[in-house]
């Protein structure tokens, strides 16, 4: 008997890795998007066996509790386990639910696609990067990310419904980047906001522009997933709190004023 579509989709999203499931959506969206609806129709639990609810429709990046839950995690014992350093970037779209309003949603939505897009230019996703991209200075310096092949760095959309009191009420990416310290991460994400404010979304002939701060935090033997996130978070925090458009990142002296929201 020939294979339905309903099961061979079913037996590759349970074969596939998350890393795999996402590449497909990243890659493929139309064809995935079909293929999932196709299933969906003819199995709904199939469907829901085969496809868990890890990534964000809009932008194809993992979603806040998989990636905070499962993934983080999982790099940290991964980073740990070969001594390889790891660093955390949390960014937040600056005002975001002020540009909504003046703006409209779909301004909004595009906003967020081209912030997407330029966070997947500077950062590995789930290929390493050319060796003639390394940086050479990296290299004499000890700080080449070539080091640990295997590593990858990883991208989530993290929305947080509800959370009212956060400055600008906006939308947040969560960056882990593999084999990279702090300074440098730093330094990523601050080339990330530069080049942020050459963009902006396309209006009437003109172009929108719009911001996003950052906080960074760099893995310390025995810290946990939350403990990463809550330092970026802090400085995130810190980074609106003087100007936004702007990244901190932690260091000890940085904690006289943590984030009360968290």
């Amino acid at each position: 008997m020939e294979e339905t579509l309903s099961s061979k989709l079913r037996s590759l999203y349970m074969k596939a890795s998350p890393e795999e499931r996402a590449r497909l959506h990243r890659e493929t969206p139309t064809e995935t998007r079909q293929g999932l609806e196709a299933l969906a129709e003819q199995d709904r639990e199939a469907f829901a066996t085969a496809a868990p609810q890890i990534i964000d429709p809009q932008t194809h990046l993992y979603n806040k509790e998989h990636f905070e839950n499962h993934i983080l995690p999982s790099r940290i014992k991964d980073a740990a386990g070969k001594g390889a350093p790891l660093s955390y970037i949390l960014f937040d779209l600056d005002n975001f639910h002020q540009f909504n309003g003046n703006h409209g949603h779909d301004s909004g939505d595009m906003a967020i696609d081209l912030f997407t897009k330029l966070i997947g230019r500077e950062v590995r996703y789930f290929e390493r990067r050319k060796s003639s991209e390394s940086d050479v200075g990296g290299r004499r310096k000890g700080t080449d990310r070539r080091k640990y092949e295997w590593g990858q760095d990883v991208v989530a959309r993290i929305k947080r419904k509800g959370y009212g009191g956060r400055v600008g009420k906006g939308e947040e990416f969560g960056v882990i980047l593999y084999n990279c310290n702090g300074e440098t991460a730093l330094n990523i994400a601050g080339r990330i906001l530069t080049h942020l404010q050459g963009i902006g979304v396309p209006s009437d002939g003109t172009m929108i522009p719009f911001s996003a701060s950052a906080g960074v935090s760099q893995y310390k033997a025995g810290m946990s997933a939350k403990e990463l996130i809550k330092q970026a978070d802090n400085m995130l925090y810190a980074s609106k709190r003087e100007g936004k458009s702007r990244v901190k990142l932690y260091t000890p002296e940085e904690i006289t004023h943590p984030n009360p929201l968290s």
